[in-house]
């Protein structure tokens, strides 16, 4: 990611009382930023949009629900819960990729106003041979920790090239294709 130069990294990996601090230096704003609904609120929700290098390309991470709607990996936030809690807790049901391979970019966040989600910018490490992850070796995938009990549950999570993403050739709405755009330029 382009933004990364200028941005802190936190690295989700870190030992818990590291992960404490970071945690409670977090910069939120308080409120959502842009035009639509929720705009001024506090954030509803909480995602991650997460870009991986891998083979000298760059792929990003999308759910898609029952419905056929890709998204990136987000969903609402529990009571008392953080944005980064959110987002964190969102990305493990909906992807089952490990937290521990992401560097979260320190401070940087894209609000999508219409629902109130706050997504955090982080990059993702490929998953290692024998790890067992869902994403080993695999482009598409089943989130093995969806609630299928979940009105419009999450069926598919995917890596996506991104040169793809961004001239429409996927089905990504054009609004968070806006978003993507934001987050890599």
């Amino acid at each position: 990611l382009e933004i990364s130069t200028c941005l802190r990294v936190f690295d989700t990996s870190s030992s818990s009382s590291t992960r404490r601090l970071a945690l409670s230096r977090w910069l939120e704003d308080p409120v959502i930023n842009g035009k639509g609904r929720y705009a001024g609120y506090l954030p509803r929700g909480a995602g991650i949009i997460a870009v991986m290098h891998e083979r000298g390309e760059q792929f990003v991470c999308v759910t898609e629900k029952r419905s056929g709607i890709l998204s990136f990996p987000k969903g609402g936030l529990k009571r008392q819960e953080t944005v980064f809690q959110g987002a964190e807790r969102e990305w493990q049901e909906e992807t089952g990729i490990p937290v521990e391979r992401l560097k979260i970019l320190w401070g940087a966040k894209l609000d999508e106003a219409k629902l109130g989600c706050r997504y955090l910018l982080a990059t993702c490490a490929p998953a290692e041979a024998g790890s067992g992850e869902p994403d080993y070796d695999l482009w598409e995938w089943r989130p093995p920790n969806e609630d299928i009990h979940d009105h419009d549950p999450i069926v598919s999570a995917s890596w996506l090239p991104v040169r793809l993403v961004l001239t429409g050739r996927t089905r990504l709405s054009e609004q968070r294709v806006a978003l993507l755009r934001e987050t890599i330029l």
